[in-house]
């Protein structure tokens, strides 16, 4: 047999190849967490309290793992064309949640994430949008983790209003950002991590009919900016158009 066209691979690599390796990591991920529960619970609590950081280095390390494996299908879910499942959620709610996520994935010495939804009260409904809310809380836990790995004293985490549109505000007073791939499986200048965060966050938020503003400059840090419509603004759409969201290839 023949060697199959350029175009079959690459779509076989953005697509069946990484589901296969996300899929290759999730179960001895699995395992392992399964197995520091077995451990902790058989040590005891005085002797699991004595080995407190050893087995919450081992569970960081693992979700990281997960937390790379969600990527890569996430990923090839795009590649495909993905389907949303929309609804109503608050945005601050959300990025409180996805900050937690993050700060217990990313620990640095000396650096320390501060989080303010004051602006928002508990009975507004000014950041209500609707959104998938597993995607949404997926990015959103990426660019935070992001900016705790790139920072060196703070990253801040914030809702901003703007008219029909509310954002979750990511900002860290680390190096700025070099050049982020407008597309996925683009080159860009980041040699850290896999570089498609920003990508996919770019992507799926236009196809929520929001947009994505990256704001970086020497020695004034990085605002991530998440934009997304109100939920009483135009509806968001429901399936990804690639080329509408500027992931051409």
């Amino acid at each position: 047999m023949g060697e199959p066209p350029q175009s079959d691979k690459a779509r076989y690599l953005e697509t069946r190849f990484l589901e296969r390796i996300a899929h290759d990591l999730r179960g001895p991920a699995g395992v392992v967490l399964g197995a520091l529960d077995e451990l902790e619970a058989a040590l005891g609590p005085e002797q699991a309290k004595a080995q407190a950081k050893l087995l919450g280095i081992s569970r960081r390390s693992t979700g990281k793992i997960l937390k790379i494996a969600q990527k890569l299908a996430c990923a090839a879910e795009l590649a495909n064309g993905p389907s949303f499942q929309m609804g109503e959620l608050r945005l601050s709610v959300l990025a409180s949640k996805a900050s937690r996520s993050a700060q217990a994935l990313e620990t640095r010495r000396g650096v320390t994430l501060n989080t303010d939804f004051a602006s928002v009260s508990a009975s507004s409904t000014r950041d209500l949008v609707r959104a998938d809310a597993e995607w949404i809380e997926m990015l959103l836990v990426e660019i935070v983790v992001n900016a705790l790995r790139h920072a060196k004293r703070v990253v801040q985490v914030r809702v901003e209003e703007g008219g029909e549109r509310v954002a979750v505000v990511v900002a860290d007073d680390g190096e700025s950002l070099p050049k982020v791939p407008g597309g996925l499986f683009e080159p860009g200048d980041e040699t850290r991590g896999l570089g498609v965060s920003l990508a996919m966050a770019n992507l799926v938020t236009k196809a929520h009919g929001g947009s994505l503003d990256v704001e970086s400059e020497p020695g004034r840090g990085t605002r991530v900016k998440l934009w997304l419509p109100r939920a009483e603004a135009e509806p968001a759409r429901r399936s990804l158009d690639l080329a509408q969201a500027g992931a051409q290839r």
